[in-house]
């Protein structure tokens, strides 16, 4: 019995490391580790250990500690989840979360440990120590460092998508089938790219005619992969070729242009999709409609020269 409790609460920690290694690296099946090892955690280590620890005494009050502690930590541990996967509900389970193991552990296992006079030993202290960690943790988890400087990304997006507008409306602009094939494909990857993070995105469509972006769901969420999103990319790739190779090499500051836009599609691999992969979806959005303002910006210096 006890065997089987030491193997999956090491399991379970095993599988929460290697999620959290895969997350902060962006690799696969991250979330997928982390959801195991937590669900493991909470679900069978936490109340097996309980239940041993809970039969191993009959002190009423060391039981209700062994409770609040089962209580406060698998909440906790559940909250950190659904924060770390950006999955609804989970600014609810963090304000839930984080007092919990301070208004309803500690005061139990201080009222115990005053209750049997005990010293204060390594144990108390340990405890102590652990919950000083365990708030930090939590309260740096629960902040969002990351919303608005994503939001600021949607914000500088719409900006763009103004000032594109303005250009596609100047005076003398021609947009060649070249170049607005190629308008038209990253429009079209811009738009997939939104509604594969959430599908709630639909409500702020077309892309080019909303001027809040910033409020768009999952900016700071990572893109995952996926087949019609590579044949986007792919499109976007072929349709650049073509463009490109219709401006003149001799036009430097176009060509500078173009290479900023080349750059960064020459370092992606078709494989991963690393365009997509690599990207939070804010700054892929904004990234994407600066490729577009590049693109009629040079489409409007041909058409002054």
């Amino acid at each position: 019995m006890k065997s089987s409790i030491y193997l999956t609460g090491i399991l379970s920690l095993v599988f929460i490391l290697l999620g959290s290694i895969a997350k902060m690296l962006h690799l696969p099946l991250a979330g997928i580790l982390l959801t195991l090892g937590v669900i493991l955690m909470v679900a069978l280590f936490l109340p097996r250990a309980y239940n041993t620890l809970r039969k191993a005494t009959e002190d009423i009050l060391l039981k209700a500690v062994y409770l609040t502690a089962l209580i406060a930590f698998s909440i906790d541990l559940l909250s950190a989840l659904f924060t770390i996967q950006q999955w609804p509900g989970a600014q609810k389970l963090m304000i839930i979360g984080i007092p919990l193991p301070f208004v309803l552990f500690l005061p139990t296992y201080i009222y115990y440990h005053n209750k049997q006079k005990l010293k204060a030993n390594l144990n108390f202290l340990g405890v102590l120590c652990f919950m000083v960690f365990l708030g930090v943790f939590s309260s740096l988890l629960a902040i969002n460092f990351s919303g608005h400087i994503y939001r600021s990304y949607g914000n500088s997006t719409s900006s763009l998508i103004v000032i594109n507008e303005h250009l596609s409306k100047a005076s003398g602009l021609n947009l060649n089938s070249k170049s607005s094939q190629l308008l038209n494909d990253i429009e079209t990857l811009k738009t997939n790219l939104v509604l594969s993070i959430d599908e709630g995105n639909k409500n702020f469509l077309p892309l080019q005619s909303n001027n809040k972006l910033y409020h768009l769901i999952g900016l700071n969420k990572t893109i995952s992969y996926n087949a019609e999103l590579a044949n986007n990319l792919n499109a976007v790739k072929r349709s650049y070729e073509l463009f490109a190779a219709s401006i003149p090499a001799s036009d430097q500051n176009n060509q500078r242009l173009l290479n900023e836009i080349k750059t960064y599609l020459s370092e992606t691999k078709h494989q991963k999709g690393e365009v997509i992969t690599h990207l939070p979806m804010g700054i892929a959005i904004n990234t994407l409609t600066d490729f577009q303002n590049k693109i009629l910006l040079i489409a409007y210096t041909k058409a002054d020269s």
